[in-house]
């Protein structure tokens, strides 16, 4: 790597300490805020990604939320965080994630993530609420 390139890294850079409200704060301007990952699979990543995604909702009032996911799993979640299906709860509401990349959505964190979306929307469904969205680039017969 360049260093100029690691010099504008580190400009950049903030450690995690100081929460994830720095990081969001930059996020809230853009159209767009892309959340790859580095490690699928780990707790600690789930984690920040639903922290961050909650603070870009309730703080920076973003609304769509786009999954690379298989369509409709995604359709079924998005479904329960809009209250216009009736489910048990969140891990029902992510049942249909059996293919790969099963792990990435069926665990504690998104489930958690879910069960908040779904109370979040609950006093803007006049208003549209939040929207989980599919994402994928690819077709669905390919997931």
């Amino acid at each position: 790597m360049k260093a100029s390139s690691i010099a504008s890294v580190q400009d950049i850079a903030r450690p995690l300490e100081e929460g994830l409200e720095p990081l969001a704060a930059c996020a809230a301007t853009a159209d767009f805020v892309l959340l790859g990952e580095a490690s699928h699979g780990t707790h600690e990543f789930y984690t920040i990604r639903a922290d961050l995604t909650r603070l870009l909702i309730a703080r920076h009032c973003f609304t769509v939320i786009a999954l690379e996911a298989d369509w409709p799993a995604t359709l079924r979640v998005h479904r329960y965080t809009r209250g216009t299906v009736e489910e048990p709860g969140a891990d029902e509401a992510l049942g249909d994630f059996r293919r790969f990349p099963r792990w990435m959505w069926r665990n504690r964190e998104m489930s958690g993530f879910v069960e908040w979306l779904r109370e979040w929307n609950r006093p803007l469904m006049d208003e549209g609420g939040r929207h989980l969205r599919h994402g994928s680039l690819q077709p669905p017969h390919l997931h």
